[in-house]
């Protein structure tokens, strides 16, 4: 009984009219847009990739940069390391004569009076002095 009642309803929705012109255009323009929005997407797809092989160059630089830097620090401690170590020796190896000077000399002095010979204790005074003067 429902059967028949369908059927005239979907019968004029089969048939279709022709488009009309205007109808058809807004349909052209959305293909045209389809194609731009494409293009454009592939467009930004080719900047963000030139962009992220220019962030990775200059990156690359950047760590190359900061891998010269620091080899250059590196050595410079060295060499600072080295010349410390020198100077530290150096300044031992001057420090023993006049250590070994003064123990004699404070030997000496210990068995005899300071008293009896003013002039000796003034000039170890004076070579005490210039030694810590040195140091």
């Amino acid at each position: 009984q429902l059967q028949p009642q369908l059927q005239p309803q979907l019968q004029p929705q089969q048939h279709h009219a022709p488009v009309p012109p205007q109808a058809a255009q807004p349909a052209a323009d959305a293909g045209g847009n389809a194609t731009l929005n494409q293009l454009l997407v592939q467009s930004d797809a080719a900047h963000a990739k030139a962009e992220a092989e220019k962030q990775a160059q200059l990156q690359a630089q950047y760590q190359a940069q900061l891998q010269a830097q620091l080899r250059a620090q590196q050595e410079q401690l060295l060499a600072a390391q080295q010349y410390q170590a020198q100077q530290a020796q150096q300044a031992q190896q001057a420090q023993q004569p006049q250590a070994q000077w003064y123990a004699q000399y404070q030997a000496q002095t210990a068995a005899q009076p300071v008293a009896q010979d003013p002039s000796q204790f003034a000039q170890a005074q004076q070579q005490q002095q210039a030694t810590q003067a040195s140091q």
